[in-house]
């Protein structure tokens, strides 16, 4: 699983939660470096943090979903974003989004999501109350 993600204390999140359900990450705060891992890599998942210093999230999904070879990599944005934003996540090509630290939002019918993109439910769902960002 990759994450690209700027914020250190949403990183440290990600990695406590993931690492305690057993699942092995690749860990980026630049946009471009995940770009490059998510080609050389191919990993399973994808979370994207849509507001990033360097690049736009939404550009690393456009350019990954136009790709033949990352395509088919689930991706999950997130974002501390208003919900306006939702539909430009939609029209990059993300598979999911979740607003920070609200449920996560299938950009697709439920019964047709890989059960991968509920990882974000969990870890939102799952997070103490103090430890959530805003």
């Amino acid at each position: 699983m990759l994450i690209v993600e700027d914020h250190s204390l949403k990183m440290k999140l990600f990695r406590v939660l993931l690492h305690s359900r057993g699942y092995e990450m690749i860990e980026t705060k630049d946009g471009h470096a995940g770009l490059d891992l998510a080609r050389a890599d191919d990993p399973d998942l994808i979370i994207m943090d849509i507001q990033l210093p360097d690049i736009s999230g939404l550009e690393i999904i456009r350019a990954l979903k136009g790709d033949d070879r990352t395509r088919d990599i689930p991706i999950v944005a997130i974002t501390a974003a208003m919900p306006e934003e939702e539909t430009n996540i939609r029209a990059a090509g993300a598979d999911a989004s979740a607003p920070c630290c609200k449920r996560a939002t299938p950009a697709v019918d439920p019964p047709a999501v890989d059960p991968r993109l509920l990882i974000p439910r969990l870890l939102i769902d799952s997070a103490p109350q103090t430890a959530m960002m805003r």
